[in-house]
């Protein structure tokens, strides 16, 4: 018998349950008795210590991994740091319709990245610079390097780097996510990116999405595809 940790959008604060269900783990979505009604929650903690109250069964696993065991320690860090609500949190990580395994109505057409398709640029003194200097504080055995701040002035170069650090990230099976602090550079940076990575490897997601469009989006990005 294992003891867990659920969360809900609705709940302030996460409740224990006790699982006989096999190959349980952290991040899976899991439906549960609360308030005379299953919902689903996402499990945040399991152990083997029974609490001293009595506790309901998880009836069943709903979706398996659908966050990583990291996700799910980022979103307990902000909801303790801010002092937020726990499901809230969750919610940033998970689109509402995921969450309650609801299928979408309709069809919605991802926004694919159009490329613009350009030769590959031959890098400045500085920006070779710059790029060793990143790739060598990342390629250690540092599990836990600093922050790097790329400084210049607009137009110097800077979006080639990122480029080429994506690049070197998606060599090695692994994901990147580049924040753009303006929904309107958007179709300009996606498409300045698309010229050098696979089109089906980026995926847009920002505010003015339909919900359609984000869930999508989102199943991509989890998948890897």
């Amino acid at each position: 018998m294992k003891f867990v940790l659920v969360a809900f959008p609705t709940a302030p604060t996460p409740f224990t349950y006790s699982s006989e269900v096999k190959n349980l783990e952290v991040g899976d979505l899991v439906a549960v008795p609360f308030r005379n009604k299953n919902i689903n929650g996402i499990v945040l903690q399991i152990s083997d210590k029974e609490p001293s109250y009595p506790t309901k069964l998880v009836k069943e696993i709903i979706r398996k991994n659908l966050l990583t065991d990291w996700q799910v320690k980022t979103a307990r860090f902000i909801s303790e740091y801010y002092a937020a609500h726990t499901g809230k949190t969750l919610r940033l990580f998970v689109p509402e319709r995921i969450w309650k395994n609801q299928p979408l109505k309709r069809t919605t057409k991802i926004i694919q990245a159009e490329a613009n398709p350009q030769p590959e640029k031959k890098l400045t003194a500085d920006q070779q610079k710059a790029l060793e200097k990143i790739f060598s504080k990342y390629n250690t055995n540092n599990q836990h390097p600093t922050p790097t701040l790329l400084h210049g002035i607009t137009g110097s170069g800077k979006t080639e780097i990122y480029l080429r650090i994506i690049q070197a990230i998606l060599k090695e099976n692994k994901q990147a996510i580049l924040l753009v602090p303006e929904i309107a550079l958007t179709p300009q940076l996606v498409g300045y990116f698309a010229s050098s990575i696979p089109s089906e490897k980026i995926a847009v997601i920002h505010s003015n999405l339909s919900e359609g469009q984000k869930i999508q989006t989102w199943e991509k990005i989890h998948s890897g595809g």
